[in-house]
């Protein structure tokens, strides 16, 4: 698939109607897990190109568009919806979609599900973007421990959902109410991570601005390992001047 290269103005009508147009689609992914593939993408070291991110979205196959019409309305939304989340690079924490589900076991399943969904796109993105744990703060892994202990609970209520263990309406209810207790840790961890990762980009990028004349990347703060290298070959730090 190629993408435009025109102009292409950016909108959004609404969950609901982009959802429906993923669907339409089939796109393997669903619109909450697309939301945090995005996040993930913009909070990453580098923004991944769209064409990685739309493979991750079909799973590895290039989606059909039927006219180049229905392919502009596609991107326009998936541009729109880059730009609201561009909102979660600042003040405003993510929130993890709401999940209308029953207090029994299928619910249970069925949010579960959902949570580990998101989790998972949100740690591609990061991965689309060549973010490498070994150049993240202290802060920005202690915050993915959480978000992966998160995610081994969350797969142990699934297993149990599965398997209809036994407990009544009242466990099902309680083992709901657990679950969205953990969303607040898990939107919190979150939110640290996009702070950390988006703070040490603008610190990287105040580096390289500094080493315009290739000698700062002798002084001040290095910058981050998978930036480009201030000493403007072109390769980035860890292969260049940070190169052990």
């Amino acid at each position: 698939m190629t993408i435009p290269s025109g102009i292409i103005e950016p909108t959004y009508v609404s969950d609901e109607y982009f959802s429906r147009m993923l669907v339409d689609l089939d796109c393997s992914m669903p619109l909450h897990q697309v939301k945090t593939l995005l996040l993930g993408g913009l909070t990453a070291t580098r923004l991944p190109p769209l064409e990685e991110l739309l493979a991750a979205m079909w799973g590895g196959e290039t989606p059909i568009f039927e006219s180049e019409e229905l392919l502009y309305a596609f991107m326009a939304h998936l541009l729109g919806l880059i730009n609201q989340l561009r909102v979660h690079l600042g003040a405003a924490p993510y929130r993890l979609a709401p999940v209308d589900c029953p207090a029994d076991a299928a619910g249970v399943a069925r949010y579960a599900s959902v949570r580990l969904e998101e989790l998972a796109g949100f740690v591609r993105g990061l991965d689309l973007g060549d973010t490498d744990p070994g150049d993240m703060s202290a802060k920005a892994l202690s915050a993915l421990v959480v978000l992966g202990e998160g995610s081994a609970w969350l797969e142990v209520y699934r297993g149990l959902a599965a398997k209809g263990v036994e407990g009544g309406r009242e466990s099902w209810r309680e083992a709901l109410a657990v679950l969205r207790q953990l969303d607040g840790a898990l939107e919190k961890a979150m939110a640290i991570v996009v702070g950390e990762q988006v703070a040490a980009r603008v610190q990287g990028l105040q580096t390289e601005r500094r080493g315009a004349s290739g000698r700062a990347g002798r002084r001040g703060t290095p910058p981050r390992r998978n930036l480009p290298c201030p000493c403007g070959s072109g390769k980035k730090y860890k292969h260049c001047c940070g190169k052990d």
